[in-house]
C-alpha cells in the first residue's frame, strides 16, 4: 500500500467554458469514469467509479473531446493501480504541461486506460483532420491528465487517427497501445523497416503477450523469418492471429538455444512479463557466449539486437526517488551495455511512444486484414472491476485482451 499527499497548484476555474477554443455545442451531460483512489494491491481497495456533473474541457485548439465506446485493458493499467511509476510520471506531466496551472504532483484520482476507440463530439480551432461524428482511435500516454476507462476523454489530435472500417469498437480498441508500442519497439529502437525486414531472423519472446502478438503480427507482414516463444496455451491462440515460422513452449527456451547455437537472430524482442526478462537476458547472453567460444557460427557484420520492454527506470524511481532512481539506472545501463559488448550484442530498453504516422498505418493493415484484433474478453463499463481482475489473472497466460464496452 502507498501512502500519498497531494500538492496541486490549480488557477482554472472549476466553471469555465470552453468558450472559442473549440467547435461544439454546449453539453448538460455527465461522465464516469473508473479510477485509482489510493494505490493499493488489491484493485478493490484502489479502484472505484467517479461520477463528474459535467464533461472533460477542451483548454487547447489542438484537443479533441471523444465519446468513448470502448477501451482495453493493459498490464500498465494494473501496474499504475497498485502505484507503479507515480514518481516519473508524475514528473512527466509537470513537464508536459504549458501552465501552472496543470501542475499536479499527486493524481489521485487517476482515470486509467491508454487506448479507446470513440466518436469525436467536438474539436479545437486548429483541427482539420477531424470532425464531430467521425469514429477515431487512438492511445492516452501514461503521463497524461486522464485515461480512456471512462465516458469522455480530452486528447490532442496527433494521438489519434480515423477509426478501422469494417472491425467492431470493441475488437478495435484491442490494438493501439499495443501496436504503438511494437512499432516502437522494431522501428525506433531495433530501427527496422518494412524495406529491409524481409532479410531479417527475428526471436520474440513472449509472443502471447499483447505487445508480443502485435510484434509478431507486423514482423511476418513485412516478412521477417520470426521464432517465437510462448505458453502452451497462447501458442494456438497466436497462431489464430498469424502464421509463424516456429513456436516455442517458454519453459523450453534454453533447450532451443542450445540446439540452434549454429543460427544466429538480428532481432530479439523481449515481450515476456518483467519477471521473466531478467532471466531471458541471461540465457541470451550464455547462448551468445557459447555461439562467439565455439566460432561454428559465421561472424555477423553487426551486433544482433536485444531489446526489452521492462526498463528499471519507473521501478528505481519509485523505490529510491529521484537522485537514487536515476543512479541506480545509470548503472544497470552501463552494465547492460557492457555485457552486451562481451556478447557481441547490443542491448537496448524499448517502451511506447506515441506515433500518428504508425497508427495510420495500422488502421490501414486492420483494413487488409494482415492485423488482427486481440480481443479476448468483452464486460461492460459498469463491471469493470470484475474486467480488471480477469486482466490481473491473464498477465501470466494472455489469450487476448480484455475490453470495456461502453456503448
Amino acid at each position: 500500500m502507498f501512502s500519498t499527499n497531494i500538492i496541486r497548484v490549480t488557477s482554472r476555474s472549476s466553471t469555465s467554458k470552453i468558450g472559442p477554443l473549440c467547435r461544439c455545442s454546449s453539453s448538460t451531460a455527465t461522465s464516469r469514469s473508473w479510477s485509482v483512489t489510493r494505490y493499493h494491491a488489491d484493485l478493490k481497495h484502489s479502484l472505484q467509479l467517479i461520477n463528474r456533473p459535467t464533461v472533460p474541457t477542451i483548454y487547447r485548439p489542438s484537443e479533441v473531446l471523444v465519446r468513448v465506446h470502448a477501451a482495453s485493458i493493459n498490464p500498465l493499467d494494473l501496474s499504475m493501480s497498485r502505484g507503479y511509476g507515480q514518481v516519473l510520471l508524475s514528473l512527466m506531466n509537470v513537464v508536459s504541461s504549458t501552465g501552472i496551472d496543470r501542475i499536479t504532483y499527486d493524481r489521485l484520482p487517476l482515470t486509467l486506460g491508454r487506448d479507446f476507440v470513440g466518436e469525436v463530439l467536438t474539436t479545437g480551432q486548429t483541427v482539420t483532420n477531424f470532425k464531430p461524428g467521425q469514429m477515431v482511435w487512438g492511445t492516452v500516454s501514461p503521463f497524461a491528465d486522464g485515461g480512456s476507462h471512462a465516458d469522455h476523454i480530452v486528447v490532442d489530435e496527433s494521438s489519434i487517427w480515423r477509426a478501422p472500417v469494417g472491425v467492431s469498437s470493441v475488437d478495435a480498441a484491442s490494438l493501439p497501445y499495443v501496436g504503438l508500442t511494437a512499432w516502437s519497439a522494431l522501428v525506433n529502437f531495433g530501427q527496422l523497416t518494412p524495406q529491409t525486414v524481409a532479410t531479417k531472423r527475428c526471436l520474440v519472446l513472449g509472443g502471447g503477450g499483447g505487445v508480443g502478438a502485435a510484434a509478431v503480427q507486423l514482423l511476418k507482414h513485412w516478412n521477417a523469418h520470426v521464432v517465437v516463444t510462448c505458453s502452451a496455451r497462447s501458442a494456438q491462440w497466436l497462431q489464430s492471429l498469424v502464421a509463424v515460422d516456429k513456436v516455442v513452449d517458454y519453459r523450453q527456451l534454453a533447450e532451443y538455444l542450445q540446439e540452434c547455437h549454429q543460427e544466429s537472430f538480428d532481432l530479439i524482442l523481449d515481450a515476456s512479463p518483467p519477471e521473466a526478462s531478467s532471466a531471458n537476458l541471461q540465457l541470451i547472453s550464455s547462448w551468445r557466449q557459447k555461439q562467439l567460444s565455439s566460432r561454428q557460427q559465421p561472424m555477423q557484420k553487426s551486433f544482433p539486437v536485444y531489446l526489452t520492454l521492462t526498463s528499471p527506470l519507473l521501478r528505481n524511481l519509485d523505490s529510491k526517488g529521484i537522485f537514487g532512481g536515476s543512479m541506480a539506472t545509470a548503472f544497470q545501463a552501463l552494465t547492460d551495455t557492457a555485457s552486451g559488448l562481451l556478447d557481441r550484442t547490443s542491448v537496448r530498453w524499448a517502451y511506447y511512444m506515441p506515433n500518428q504516422k504508425a497508427l495510420k498505418c495500422l488502421t490501414e493493415l486492420v483494413e487488409a486484414g494482415d492485423i488482427k484484433p486481440q480481443t479476448g474478453h468483452v464486460m461492460p463499463f459498469d463491471q469493470a472491476l470484475d474486467a480488471y481482475t480477469v486482466a490481473d489473472q491473464q498477465v501470466k497466460s494472455v489469450d487476448g485482451k480484455v475490453v470495456l464496452k461502453m456503448l
